[in-house]
């Protein structure tokens, strides 16, 4: 659900996330997280797939993989994976 709320914000729609939450702040939230391109890669391949079999299409899709592909490469924190958690 945190997901859905923050996408639903992020994309325009009614403020869902942060009356309930706050601010985002994403890279704060996903810095204790060794976050590579690979890994953002990999998240942008399972998003991609989620969103074909949703069916969408067309100038939403667009709009959605511009955003999210800047998203994910902006998390990107590390150069490689040595760590899955920071300590």
């Amino acid at each position: 659900r945190k997901l859905g709320d923050y996408l639903i914000e992020w994309t325009g729609g009614p403020a869902l996330y942060t009356p309930e939450r706050g601010h985002p702040r994403m890279r704060m939230r996903h810095e204790p997280f060794v976050i590579t391109e690979t890994d953002a890669a990999t998240w942008l391949a399972c998003m991609a797939k989620a969103l074909d079999r949703q069916n969408v299409k067309g100038e939403v899709r667009s709009f959605l993989d511009d955003r999210i592909h800047a998203l994910a490469f902006h998390l990107v924190n590390a150069a490689s994976d040595d760590s899955q958690v920071r300590s």
